[in-house]
């Protein structure tokens, strides 16, 4: 490790279930901020530090969790269609495989984490749930020394061109980055929650 190295951890997780894959860590030796679009004519270091950790919506992703519980729906419904008006069953086969597979959901929906391997395993092709996930990124443990590049070139969506952004970013001497900076035990896994 380097004087310009640090770590930033990131979250990754499910509105709906509120499922996280876990905290990915990882050695960051600098950090790239963008000016926005927008025409000011100038910025602070800390809106654009805002920015950053700003979380980032993916929409259409497969989550694992919702996957097993829209399975788990789909296997209450055919084993209450394997039964007769009296509640006898229909074909005693099929709602014993029926009730086992429905087991093996529960098991893992009583986990933490599930993960990819025994989602693949219990889950049908054809019945995919898709969810919106969170993205958000902040330090773990800042650099001694931070490195900053500052993007500047943005689209212009009247000329269709890139053009480059000329706005002064204002910055204090000493950076107080603890706005910035999550321990792991200000780290919240519930992905419907803010991050720290």
């Amino acid at each position: 490790m380097t004087p310009v190295d640090g770590l930033q951890c990131e979250r990754i997780g499910c509105t709906i279930c509120g499922e996280v894959g876990g905290i990915r860590y990882s050695v960051i030796s600098g950090l790239g901020l963008s000016l926005p679009s927008t025409y000011n004519q100038s910025y602070s270091l800390y809106e654009l530090l805002d920015s950053w950790v700003e979380e980032e919506i993916i929409d259409g992703v497969e989550c694992n969790r919702c996957g097993l519980i829209e399975m788990k729906i789909k296997l209450l419904e055919q084993i209450e269609s394997c039964k007769d008006e009296s509640g006898a069953s229909t074909n005693e086969k099929l709602l014993n495989l029926l009730n086992d597979r429905l087991t093996m959901i529960d098991d893992e929906l009583s986990k933490p984490i599930i993960n990819d391997e025994t989602y693949a395993k219990l889950h049908v092709k054809n019945l995919v749930k898709k969810s919106r996930k969170i993205k958000q990124i902040y330090f773990s443990r800042p650099p001694p020394l931070l490195c900053i590049h500052i993007n500047r070139s943005v689209f212009d969506l009247r000329s269709y061109t890139v053009r480059k952004n000329n706005a002064q970013v204002e910055f204090p001497l000493h950076l107080d980055l603890s706005k910035y900076v999550a321990g792991p035990n200000d780290i919240n896994l519930d992905a419907r929650l803010s991050f720290r």
